[in-house]
């Protein structure tokens, strides 16, 4: 893997704020990440294992979690632009409403410009990981290379 000294050092910065805001007290922003209950997975505590599994952060994009709720781990995580990450901000993902007329939760997403009903649930909670599983499934189109080496690397660190 060839990478520029800066891209290394780019990449290693954001991996210690990563850190940083998950574990600790002091950290201004630890608030909303470790304060809510977001971590890091152990594989990532070492930088290492973080860059096997994320290669360098490429210009332009920074570290950006699929689920923002969930933890930072290789399957949760991507590299994304500024733009991609304030479409993926908490308080734009909830995914649901409650449909009156139904009387039961819908969840739906926004795909190429059009919404897309996913269906109707009796709770909050069936609505919303219903909309957390296709938005995983729309993050993960042409992403099969990159799960693939993620896979790899892990399945070599066990």
């Amino acid at each position: 893997m060839a990478y520029k000294d800066e891209d290394r050092y780019r990449t290693w910065r954001t991996w210690y704020n990563m850190l940083d805001r998950g574990t600790n007290k002091n950290c201004k922003d630890y608030r909303y990440y470790g304060g809510r209950g977001i971590s890091v997975c152990d594989r990532w505590k070492d930088f290492e294992n973080f860059l096997n599994d994320m290669d360098t952060a490429p210009k332009g994009k920074s570290l950006d979690r699929i689920d923002s709720d969930g933890d930072y781990e290789p399957f949760n995580c991507r590299w994304a632009t500024k733009t991609e990450q304030n479409q993926n901000r908490s308080h734009n993902i909830k995914g649901f409403t409650w449909n009156k007329n139904y009387k039961k939760y819908e969840a739906k997403i926004k795909k190429d410009g059009k919404k897309m009903v996913l269906g109707y649930f009796d709770t909050a909670e069936e609505a919303r990981n219903a909309y957390l599983a296709s938005k995983s499934l729309l993050h993960s189109k042409n992403r099969l290379p990159e799960i693939t080496r993620r896979l790899h690397s892990v399945w070599e660190a066990i």
